[in-house]
């Protein structure tokens, strides 16, 4: 895991970093982690533009530092008008560069995330299986024998089966279509992708049942079974939602046109299509109208506590203990007018107020929580960082990483964020510069390094 933090003003921009990089086994079941990773890079060598990374190091099996650095040097001395011409540029280089070759590899992406969609909708339809007390289906579903036909005595349990799994496939395909739709998959048809990797879909799908629940392949509707698990699929990747996990890239810094810093950032996971899979999720630029920002990402929770003077968690516990409380009191009421009212009580219409009710009061009380959060803490913190010096926004990027790692010392087995701060300043006259860095080797040592970075 990761705790990253960009802070910007009109001055310049810092930028902080901790070193952690987390290593689980397949099953999640024991976890390492290390204290060396680089997370802080220049994404050009003659221009005040950065990228930070958070989450997974790797992109189909490839190191981010070794694609940002290629990236370095096939940008050499060019540069653009803005952040995101960058973020851009470094979209196509993913995909066009030969040597990385990022294509060839998406057969392999997109096999582990199916494989990951299939097996899921296998594990559901056993617990729901298990929720109903239904041990003998269970079996069947759980029977790793191969059969040429299926058995007379389980044939009920099959159709049972492949019931349950197409009404969860069904119900997730309504879920996965009313998410938003993913931006980096624009302009793919992706009905015509299902088309022309029909047998390969299919192929998979039956891999995965082979394995896991070979009985269902000889279900009555098993054609129907493979087309709707596709056409979730197709669901999945349009939608803007990562399932295998993914890369954040925050692309910093400043652009030719740009006078103030500005902050670009993503999400990806793979390729598509030959296309990047990939959505945005922030956008700022400092302006005389947009002073000021603090944007953490990765584990935020103690810096979001920083600026809102909350802890999100206990935050959504104060809401969601409210509007139990509330529909507590309110039923009661109902109760209580209904036992108390002579003759016929139109309980559609209590239920109708209770609820009128309920919502009104929710919404004052946020609104009066919101406004004392930003009264009494945003406001003020964002009124300083407004005209905090480069040197001090440095000391208080470094602070809330450090802060991070002391709440995850002290409250946590797996100390996830940890090891060397890496802090850099990024203003538009003196260009990035570290203000601390670790190396994994001695300076006075590789005066070669140094001599030839700018070759």
């Amino acid at each position: 895991m990761t705790a990253v933090v960009a802070i910007l003003n009109k001055t310049g921009m810092a930028l902080a970093a901790d070193s952690a990089a987390t290593i689980t086994n397949g099953d999640k079941s024991t976890s390492k982690v290390f204290n060396t990773a680089n997370k802080v890079f220049t994404l050009s060598k003659h221009h005040p533009v950065a990228i930070m990374i958070f989450n997974n190091a790797e992109f189909l099996y490839t190191p981010w530092e070794l694609i940002i650095k290629l990236y370095r040097k096939s940008l050499k001395k060019r540069s653009f008008r803005t952040v995101k011409e960058y973020s851009d540029d470094f979209r196509k280089f993913l995909i066009k560069n030969e040597l990385l070759n990022f294509r060839k590899k998406e057969k392999a992406f997109l096999t582990t995330k199916l494989q990951i969609i299939v097996n899921k909708i296998i594990n559901d339809v056993g617990n729901q299986l298990l929720d109903q007390g239904d041990y003998d289906t269970l079996l069947v579903l759980q029977d790793l024998d191969s059969y040429e036909d299926i058995p007379s005595e389980k044939i009920d349990s099959v159709k049972k089966v492949a019931a349950i799994l197409e009404s969860i496939v069904d119900q997730d395909i309504l879920i996965f279509n009313a998410l938003d739709k993913i931006e980096g998959l624009d302009e793919v048809d992706l009905k015509s992708f299902k088309q022309s990797n029909e047998d390969f879909i299919y192929e998979i799908i039956d891999d995965v049942f082979i394995n896991s629940t070979p009985l269902l392949l000889h279900s009555d509707n098993i054609e129907g079974l493979r087309a709707k698990i596709a056409d979730l699929f197709i669901s999945i990747l349009s939608s803007n939602c990562f399932l295998l996990g993914f890369t954040g890239l925050v692309f910093v810094g400043y652009g030719n046109e740009q006078l103030y810093p500005a902050l670009y950032s993503i999400q990806t996971d793979g390729v598509v299509s030959g296309n990047l899979r990939y959505s945005v999720t922030g956008d700022i630029s400092i302006s005389d109208e947009h002073h000021c920002d603090l944007v953490p990402f990765a584990q935020t929770d103690v810096m979001n506590t920083f600026i809102r003077g909350m802890n999100p968690e206990v935050y959504n516990v104060v809401n969601d203990s409210l509007y139990k409380s509330l529909s507590s009191t309110l039923d009661t009421y109902n109760d209580t007018i209904i036992a108390n009212t002579e003759g016929e009580v139109d309980e559609g219409l209590l239920e109708t107020l209770k609820q009128e009710f309920k919502e009104s009061i929710m919404v004052s009380m946020q609104n009066n929580i919101e406004s004392v959060l930003h009264n009494s803490h945003i406001q003020p913190t964002l009124q300083a960082l407004r005209f905090l010096s480069k040197e001090d926004l440095a000391e208080l990027a470094e602070s809330l990483i450090y802060l991070t790692f002391l709440k995850r010392r002290t409250t946590s087995s797996l100390e996830s964020v940890g090891g060397a701060i890496d802090v850099a300043i990024i203003s538009k006259g003196d260009g990035f510069i570290w203000k601390k860095r670790k190396h994994y080797f001695e300076d006075k040592l590789n005066q070669h390094f140094f001599q030839n970075y700018f070759d």
